[in-house]
C-alpha cells in the first residue's frame, strides 16, 4: 500500500459517509460519483477520481466557491465551454474532462473547480469548502 493509496481510501470512505452515491453510480475502479448536501440543504455534484496510481481529484460544482479562495486550496477553475471544444484528428470532438464526470447533470459540462490533493488535511478542507459553499 502507497501513501496515495490510503489517501484515495481516506477519501473515499469520507465521501461514503458524508454525501450519497449519485443517480448514474460509481465507474468501477476509476472514479466515484457523489451528491453531497451542502450546510443549507442544498446539494451538490462532487465527483472524486481514484484510479490506481494516479493523484486524487475532487471535482465539484463551480457554485461552492470563488476563484480566489479555490485557488487558494489549489482549486483549478474548469469553465464548461472546455468540454467539447477540441477535435482530434479525424474531426471528432473530445469531451477534454474525466469520462466519469460525463453522466453527472452539472458537471458535465457545467462550470467546476478540480482539486488535486495530497494529504487527508487537504481532503478535509474541500470537503468543509464544498458542504459550506453549496448554493
Amino acid at each position: 500500500m502507497s501513501a496515495m493509496d490510503d489517501l484515495h481510501r481516506y477519501c473515499t470512505t469520507t465521501f461514503d459517509s458524508l454525501g450519497e452515491e449519485h443517480r448514474s453510480g460509481h465507474q468501477k475502479v476509476h472514479a466515484r460519483r457523489y451528491v453531497v448536501p451542502g450546510h443549507d440543504g442544498s446539494t451538490v455534484e462532487t465527483a472524486i477520481i481514484v484510479k490506481p496510481g494516479s493523484n486524487l481529484q475532487i471535482w465539484c460544482e463551480a457554485k461552492v466557491t470563488d476563484r480566489m479562495s479555490a485557488a487558494a486550496l489549489g482549486g483549478t477553475r474548469r469553465p464548461g465551454s472546455e468540454t467539447y471544444a477540441r477535435t482530434n484528428a479525424k474531426g471528432e470532438m473530445l469531451y477534454g474532462r474525466h469520462s466519469a464526470l460525463k453522466k453527472m447533470d452539472h458537471l458535465h459540462r457545467g462550470d467546476a473547480y478540480r482539486f488535486t490533493l495530497r494529504t487527508p488535511y487537504e481532503v478535509d478542507q474541500i470537503i468543509n469548502l464544498i458542504a459550506s459553499g453549496a448554493k
